[in-house]
């Protein structure tokens, strides 16, 4: 029997929900249906029954709400092992990665064992190499000839996130190695010494303080009077304080060398030219300059 005044509808409704008030709020959830709406106390099957909600018996979607997919295969972790397969790489075996120069070293890639069978691309004028080898056995495999390419190793690494690291690594390694004139030679990240801060912010920041406090008032100069003050003062060093060797490499007169080193001489103090202090500033200027170089690669 169905009420259809106003008055027994409420009554009906405040009965129906002080039932439902005392059942526990598991049972409540796990037996609620929708309510019909052909009166509130009809005992005909509900309207809204789970199979008219849709075909496959599921409550259809709210506008606005996003779908929900119910397969991961669009999901980017499951798409990543796909791609190291496309890329001819198992997820689960460990790889070296090596970025060479010059480009056309492939020739040497084939005489090395350790390299046989690498995935090997071109990136940027550089040769991009990752094979399932030790950094250590393919640096003691490396070239030793002459004309051998230079190469930053970096590794082992598994799946998409370490092989990325690491190929970042292995640039920075052979512009450290290329700037640091080691050329023909293969090397990791760790074998750079003193080099290796150059690849954390917080070591170049150091530097770049360290290069202020100490030669400071030189790139002024230089800027102001665009003379190559600070290329000089390392070529200088690097030649063991010899003038003739040193103007060789600059290819200029030793007069203009003596007048640049005076210069030096006036905003440094004639005591950067001692063994210990000549050291120091030697290291910095190289450290300068493969900072510079790292730097203007990443941008």
């Amino acid at each position: 029997m169905c009420f259809h005044s106003s008055t027994a509808a409420r009554q009906c409704r405040s009965t129906s929900s002080s039932a439902e008030g005392t059942r526990p709020a598991s049972a409540t959830a796990a037996t609620a249906s929708p309510r019909p709406t052909t009166g509130c106390c009809s005992n005909g099957p509900p309207r809204h029954s789970r199979s008219r909600w849709s075909p496959s018996g599921r409550r259809p979607r709210r506008p606005g709400t996003p779908a929900r997919h119910s397969s991961s295969t669009c999901s980017p972790r499951r798409q990543r092992p796909r791609a190291l397969r496309q890329a001819g790489l198992d997820a689960s075996t460990p790889y070296s990665v090596l970025m060479l120069a010059p480009a056309s070293a492939r020739a040497h890639i084939e005489r090395t064992p350790s390299l046989v069978g690498a995935v090997v691309a071109e990136h940027d004028g550089r040769l991009l190499v990752v094979a399932p080898a030790a950094p250590d056995t393919i640096r003691r495999e490396w070239p030793r000839d002459a004309d051998a390419p230079t190469a930053g190793v970096a590794g082992p690494a598994r799946g998409q996130e370490e092989l990325r690291r690491c190929f970042h690594e292995a640039r920075q390694t052979l512009s450290a190695l290329e700037t640091l004139g080691r050329t023909g030679e293969a090397a990791t990240a760790g074998q750079l010494g003193l080099y290796r801060i150059l690849f954390g912010h917080t070591g170049r920041r150091d530097l770049h303080q360290a290069f202020d406090d100490v030669l400071g008032p030189l790139p002024a100069e230089q800027q102001r009077r665009a003379v190559p003050l600070l290329e000089t003062l390392r070529v200088f060093l690097d030649h063991g304080r010899r003038p003739r060797p040193a103007t060789t490499a600059l290819a200029i007169h030793v007069n203009t060398l003596y007048q640049r080193l005076a210069t030096a001489d006036s905003l440094l103090g004639e005591r950067w030219r001692t063994p210990e202090r000549a050291l120091e500033l030697q290291l910095l200027l190289h450290l300068r300059a493969a900072g510079e170089s790292l730097e203007g690669m990443e941008g």
